[in-house]
């Protein structure tokens, strides 16, 4: 069931870097370790409840949601890598040009 937290939450911290790009950028750091950390804690209890023999259900949900926000966290990350780029590249091309 924390599994399934975790990955939410992790879906859940990239956004909030689009909101407010300057006091909150540490969450982007922050949404993958949760998102790993959401993986594990779902191989965990499916491990143990497959040894227990009790359903598996919420464990794969939480699992699915955990990689789907740590996928979404690394594109999060590349797209602002290459936003970064782009305008360093434009400031780089304007100030070459001669007014």
């Amino acid at each position: 069931m924390i599994g399934l937290v975790l990955g939410i939450v992790a879906l859940v911290l990239p956004w909030f870097r689009l909101i407010n790009v300057f006091a909150l950028s540490w969450l982007n750091y922050l949404a993958p370790i949760v998102a790993i950390a959401g993986i594990l804690l779902c191989i965990m209890g499916m491990k143990k409840a497959k040894l227990e023999n009790r359903p598996q259900g919420i464990f794969i949900a939480g699992l699915v949601v955990s990689i789907i926000a740590f996928v979404e966290t690394f594109s999060f990350f590349l797209c602002m890598m290459w936003a970064t780029c782009a305008a360093s590249s434009a400031v780089g091309a304007l100030g070459s040009l001669n007014f």
